[in-house]
């Protein structure tokens, strides 16, 4: 037959692909021209005969590719070229408007960076920028899996609900290095960890002694358009400078969101201070640390004594109110027959929220206190207070009996019923206030901080440098743990309505860290149910 016009010389073909080519040649021939082409147009262009043209066009319809108007028959590009051609487009506009801040990122801490997209059930390095002394672990177009890598998990934490699961269902889990998740539940849990902190980190979960961290890039619909994550060798990338680098990348996400919606003219959407389907509500409070929380008894109104800020609030419907100032840190306080008793340059005030009227406490004798980091009351006026390693009973008359040592300082200090409570070791020691009764040990997996005995003799329990609260069992094992948004929970407690308040420190956060979690200083609310969650959604 002689070739009509406009069909592919043969020169060009690459054997064993004439079925593709042909497919490919007709799609070009409907595409290269704006009127509506029939198939004796396609013929002439192409030069194939009909019963190929029409066998070739059933499939390419099968798959979308091409669409026949069934008014006229003629035929078009289907909806699956739009589809992809979208794809482009977006991934286009990713990259050229994440090159800048993603460089300026490089050029800073002198590691690669990488811009990833979802591809099918992994992810693909669209991009690489790369410092001075970056060591790259991919190749730019390379594939690697979502379980253990943190551009995967950054992608996969904020697809939508749906996606995900089957995101999920479709991950063959294989152990490639002792830190590898190799199991849906974990991997889960890892994905709650990385909403509630915003960031996602790889410690050598893919390739032994290279570590990383990933933050999802938002498009103007707030879908996920992509990952940028840093890597480089562990010695270099501890959690510190991974902290630091987040804080960057999240600033540079944020500038990428804008920059999509300015192509298409988008307002940006309103932040949720917490992730969607938190189990967290967020009490509005503006304090630099909550070095204790106190329930009044009422409703869910409680008290906080914020240490480093000087003061006492009280919190109502997740609003607080200044109560009392003082010219010093608030080193401790407690709750005794509805007034709050600070102590603040080892003097004890009492407080009235009622009134927001203090004054210095006649009952206890201020040089029994002195240096006391946490302080505990009976009802009878009984005191205790934590002072460095020991805990002491305070009697009335300021005569002061040493009733533990081996205290953790800087520690809670509570009481369960018949019992005086505190943290030696980093577990949770309960002593019997009356009787022979021995001592018990809740022990835990990290350094404790504070911590409040539930009704079925467990704990739940605020550890140093983590970012989440944990319950534990009587017999210590961990029930459950409960990601935060904040890197340094401080104080926790129990109201009389089943709530779990959780306290958290600002002071003493670096710059990063506080990018990082603007909501530190907080108090987040966990409603329960003998002991188990239920999800709160929005502020309280």
């Amino acid at each position: 037959m002689q070739q009509a016009r406009g069909a592919k010389p043969e020169g060009n073909r690459i054997a064993g692909t004439a079925l593709l080519s042909k497919a490919m040649d007709i799609v070009e021939c409907i595409a290269a021209t704006e009127r509506r082409l029939k198939i004796g147009d396609i013929e002439h262009v192409t030069g194939y005969a009909r019963p190929t043209l029409y066998r070739i066009l059933a499939a390419l319809s099968a798959r979308g590719m091409v669409h026949q108007d069934p008014r006229d028959h003629a035929w078009a590009l289907g909806p699956k070229f739009t589809q992809l051609a979208g794809s482009i487009a977006h991934h286009t506009d990713l990259i050229t408007l994440a090159a800048r801040p993603l460089q300026g990122i490089g050029r800073k801490f002198g590691e690669a960076v990488n811009l990833g997209i979802l591809a099918g059930n992994g992810q693909q390095t669209v991009a690489r920028w790369t410092g001075s002394d970056a060591r790259p672990v991919a190749d730019v177009g390379g594939r690697k899996p979502l379980y253990c890598t943190a551009l995967g998990k950054a992608l996969l934490a904020f697809q939508p609900e749906r996606s995900l699961a089957d995101l999920i269902a479709g991950i063959s889990f294989e152990r490639l290095t002792e830190r590898t998740v190799t199991d849906a539940a974990a991997l889960v849990a890892e994905l709650e960890s990385v909403r509630s902190r915003g960031f996602a980190l790889d410690s050598g979960e893919i390739i032994d002694g290279t570590a990383c961290v990933a933050v999802p890039i938002f498009d103007d619909r707030g879908g996920v358009a992509g990952a940028a994550s840093v890597s480089g060798p562990a010695f270099r990338m501890t959690d510190p400078r991974r902290f630091d680098i987040a804080a960057d990348l999240l600033r540079a996400a944020g500038a990428v969101a804008e920059g999509f919606r300015t192509l298409h003219q988008a307002a940006p959407a309103e932040a949720d201070p917490l992730p969607p389907g938190s189990p967290f509500s967020v009490d509005r409070i503006g304090a630099f640390g909550a070095t204790a929380i106190l329930p009044t008894g009422t409703g869910d109104i409680y008290c906080v004594i914020d240490g480093p800020g000087a003061r006492v609030l009280q919190v109502e419907a997740g609003r607080a109110r200044v109560v009392a100032e003082f010219s010093a840190p608030v080193q401790a306080g407690f709750l005794r027959r509805g007034k709050v008793h600070a102590l603040s340059e080892d003097r004890l005030w009492r407080v009235d929220p009622g009134s927001a009227s203090f004054g210095p406490d006649p009952v206890v004798c201020s040089g029994a206190v002195a240096g006391a980091d946490a302080l505990v009351s009976l009802p009878d006026g009984t005191l205790f207070a934590g002072v460095g390693s020991r805990v002491l009973h305070v009697g009335p008359a300021g005569d002061v009996t040493v009733v533990a040592e081996g205290r953790d300082p800087a520690t809670g200090l509570h009481l369960a019923p018949a019992s005086l409570c505190h943290v030696s070791g980093g577990a949770v020691v309960l002593t019997p206030l009356a009787g022979h009764a021995p001592q018990r040990r809740i022990e835990t997996d990290a350094p404790v901080r504070d911590f409040a005995v539930t009704g079925d003799g467990g704990a739940w329990v605020t550890e140093a440098g983590r970012w989440e609260v944990s319950r534990v069992s009587a017999d210590g094992g961990t029930v459950e743990r409960l990601p935060l948004p904040v890197p340094a929970p401080s104080a926790v407690a129990l109201t009389g309505s089943g709530r779990v308040l959780v306290g958290s420190d600002r002071f003493g956060l670096s710059s990063a860290q506080l990018d990082l979690a603007p909501l530190s200083g907080g108090v987040f609310s966990l409603n329960t149910i003998n002991g188990h969650h239920e999800a709160t959604g929005g502020r309280t």
